[in-house]
């Protein structure tokens, strides 16, 4: 699926089946492996899951398109994006791979919930920033990185840079208030409140059963969709960085003209 001019010349060995073992006092064990296989193998979720990454070659390309880089231009927009970023002080690149997750560079998208233009700004949003016309690719990039600047304003600036940025991110698609039930969700777990990845996030991730949102500020959150916005664009961001050639950081999420320090982190 990657390549159109590898052939495949000696095969090494046939196909060989894949067995489990299990301990021969260990019956149960045993009986729970033949129950899973038994339910899920060629099954609905076996083989959607086989499809995307077996068959499905379009999907592949796909990704593969996306990745590319045109003389070092990421979008369309690169120029008003960088214009912006530095005007709030956010590495282009981060914009360039939201707006990218939030609309895939199309300035006449519009969400089920109303959310308008290239970075997906509800209308009110932007009539309070000052901006009116949503369809305008400039005005909507300038509505999405001013109202990631208010998002930003919503967490201390003593956080870790990398962390504020990946709950400014959370807090941009979900709300600056589901970010902070997370945090003292978290906190109440024992994980770290001021680390987005592996303990905020698992935090919010609870968000969406009652035991968890009954007791949280502003109640139930599909939390599932922050989670994976902020790992996909974080995958994007670092994709792009590479493909720039440089691991140089830009900026941060701190205002500009203040120290510049750097935010790409890996997997």
């Amino acid at each position: 699926s990657w390549r159109d001019d590898i052939q495949g010349t000696i095969t090494l060995r046939e196909a060989i089946p894949l067995s489990w073992a299990v301990r021969g006092d260990n019956p149960q064990l045993r009986d729970a492996v033949n129950r899973f296989v038994g339910a899920n193998y060629r099954g609905l979720f076996y083989n959607v899951i086989y499809d995307r990454y077996f068959r499905d070659q379009r999907k592949v390309r796909t990704q593969i398109a996306e990745r590319q880089i045109d003389g070092g231009r990421l979008s369309p927009y690169d120029e008003i994006v960088k214009r912006y970023a530095e005007e709030y002080g956010f590495d282009w690149r981060l914009i360039v791979a939201q707006m990218y997750q939030e609309s895939r560079f199309d300035h006449g998208a519009r969400s089920f919930a109303g959310a308008l233009g290239l970075m997906q700004v509800m209308p009110a949003t932007a009539t309070e920033l000052g901006i009116s016309d949503l369809s305008d690719p400039e005005s909507a990039i300038h509505a999405g990185v001013r109202y990631m600047d208010w998002v930003r304003d919503r967490f201390e600036p003593e956080l870790p840079v990398a962390d504020r940025m990946w709950f400014t991110l959370a807090a941009y698609n979900a709300g600056p208030g589901h970010v902070r039930d997370a945090r003292r969700l978290a906190r109440g777990l024992g994980l770290n409140p001021n680390r987005w990845f592996e303990n905020v996030e698992s935090a919010m991730l609870l968000l969406s059963k009652s035991e968890f949102w009954n007791n949280a500020a502003h109640g139930y959150c599909r939390c599932g969709e922050p989670v994976a916005y902020v790992r996909r664009i974080r995958q994007r961001y670092n994709a792009y960085v590479e493909a720039l050639g440089s691991r140089e950081p830009e900026t941060d999420f701190d205002r500009a003209g203040e120290t510049v320090v750097g935010v790409v982190e890996s997997s």
